[in-house]
């Protein structure tokens, strides 16, 4: 398992070197879940992402393998693990809560930063503390409706509308790997 702390970053696999950029994840989050590209023209953006200098040298799931190893930080993920979920925040629909919390929290500009390593990015977003809007949105909508009571209906209501406010689309969650995986099914 990967330690911020003592291991190096990884920036190539297989000398290939990797856009490493946390820009990149976000776009190939992006990427993935747009309905207006079909599932060969995904593969492609999201190799020109990930390997700008790819010359063909390496197999394309060889390739996936690794953009998958890279975004979990080498951390295996059990496959099909939490597919039915509410997701409790998503990149893209959170992006102004991401970065005003990254300015809030530790002064960092996410717009204006020119390079921030995907492994740094994700520890810093995994740390972020109680006290911002982001870590408030996120509470909410896992906070779970508890029973009403006559002392409780207010609450209730009010927990309602800001979990409405705040929702976010109820998806079948795929893993990266799943993701790939039917990605890849067109190459098959």
């Amino acid at each position: 398992m990967f330690n911020i702390l003592t291991d190096e970053l990884r920036y190539s696999y297989n000398n290939l070197e990797i856009e490493t950029d946390f820009r990149c994840v976000l776009m190939y989050d992006r990427i993935v879940k747009n309905e207006n590209l079909n599932e060969n023209d995904k593969i492609i953006e999201i190799i020109n992402l990930f390997f700008p200098t790819y010359d063909g040298s390496v197999p394309i799931q060889e390739l996936f393998d690794n953009i998958k190893d890279f975004i979990h930080r080498g951390k295996e993920i059990e496959e099909g693990e939490d597919d039915e979920s509410t997701p409790s925040f998503d990149f893209n629909v959170d992006n102004e809560l991401i970065f005003s919390a990254f300015l809030q929290v530790y002064n960092i500009d996410l717009v204006e930063i020119e390079y921030l390593h995907w492994w740094k990015f994700l520890s810093l977003f995994n740390g972020l503390p109680e006290g911002n809007k982001l870590t408030w949105v996120i509470g909410k909508r896992l906070e779970k409706i508890p029973k009403q009571t006559k002392y409780n209906v207010s609450y209730i209501n009010n927990l309602r509308k800001i979990k409405e406010a705040y929702s976010l689309k109820k998806t079948k969650k795929l893993t990266l790997g799943e993701q790939i995986n039917d990605i890849m099914k067109m190459w098959s």
